[in-house]
């Protein structure tokens, strides 16, 4: 049986990594169908494109080949996993078709089997947030970067703005607007960059943990909120690359792919795994400002 699970495509949400067995989305436009009597046909009025939505089946079962890559999937990464789907509605997944989107997580199912008494299978969910798949994909197709730092201060404000009259409400955006002066204004160890990070995630899980907000009424409020922690989430996992961990690493300037392998794994001869994961026409001159995939380092 490890056989059959031991090439399987990779996915990670909020920074945690799992194998897909199989996966399936769909896409498209929102249209309208005008139609009048004796009219052949119909006027077709296109709204928009529509949300990308779509479902991965999880084989969190303990085989020798997916456990040699993820340590204990079951019961160890399914419980990591049910929580983080709960604590985090919303956040980065890195999806093995669509790259890299923001979701938001629906239905979560399980399936048990007599065959799989190793573990189980999970059914995820996901619907894409803010049209975040068209926001990486230029109109020649390439990828573009996008300005994390910027749409972490934008996205503060507009939850504080949501969160007008919300009981018990602290102010984020003067908060994280400060952090993100002083991260831009020197290069800063790893040990300031964390601190300046946790400082911003922790008003807003203090917001997020409000009963005014949980409520009904509050729901725009909790949104509003919710997207900015995945927004703070993102913006780590391209300030703080980890081996233990996909993630995403912008090139600060122009780059070969050892050196990009030397400052996120401390090891250059890791190159190849970074060709693997990215699409890189010249491995000696790795544009300035290019998103790279950071996949976990050979036996972490």
């Amino acid at each position: 049986m490890s056989d059959a699970f031991s090439n399987l495509p990779e996915a990670s949400y909020d920074g945690l990594t799992f194998p897909v067995e199989s996966l399936q989305w769909n896409g498209g436009n929102d249209i309208v169908e005008h139609v009048a009597y004796r009219r052949p046909g119909a006027d077709i009025e296109p709204t928009g494109r529509r949300a990308y939505r779509g479902s991965m089946v999880l084989p969190l079962i303990n085989t020798p080949s997916l456990v040699a890559r993820y340590g204990e999937l079951f019961p160890g990464l399914r419980y990591d996993l049910l929580r983080r789907f709960e604590d985090v509605p919303i956040a980065t997944l890195m999806h093995p078709t669509l790259g890299q989107i923001t979701a938001a997580i629906g239905e979560v199912s399980e399936t048990a089997t007599a065959e799989d008494r190793g573990g189980v299978r999970l059914t995820v969910n996901f619907v894409e947030h803010d049209a975040s798949v068209a926001l990486l994909v230029g109109t020649d197709g390439s990828s573009e970067p996008t300005n994390t730092t910027q749409s972490v201060s934008d996205l503060a404000k507009s939850a504080d703005k949501a969160n007008e009259g919300v009981s018990g409400y602290r102010s984020t955006s003067t908060i994280i607007d400060a952090q993100l002066a002083f991260l831009a204004a020197a290069p800063r160890t790893y040990t300031q960059t964390t601190a300046a990070l946790r400082q911003m995630v922790e008003p807003i899980n203090a917001n997020l943990a409000l009963a005014s907000i949980a409520a009904a009424s509050g729901h725009d409020a909790y949104v509003a909120s919710a997207t900015l922690l995945s927004s703070v989430y993102a913006l780590r996992d391209r300030l703080i690359p980890s081996p233990q961990k996909s993630s995403v690493y912008v090139t600060p300037r122009v780059m070969a792919d050892w050196e990009v392998a030397q400052a996120v794994y401390g090891d250059p001869s890791l190159s190849q795994l970074l060709r693997s994961a990215n699409s890189i026409a010249n491995p000696l001159a790795i544009p300035a400002g290019r998103s790279l995939v950071i996949l976990p380092a050979p036996g972490v």
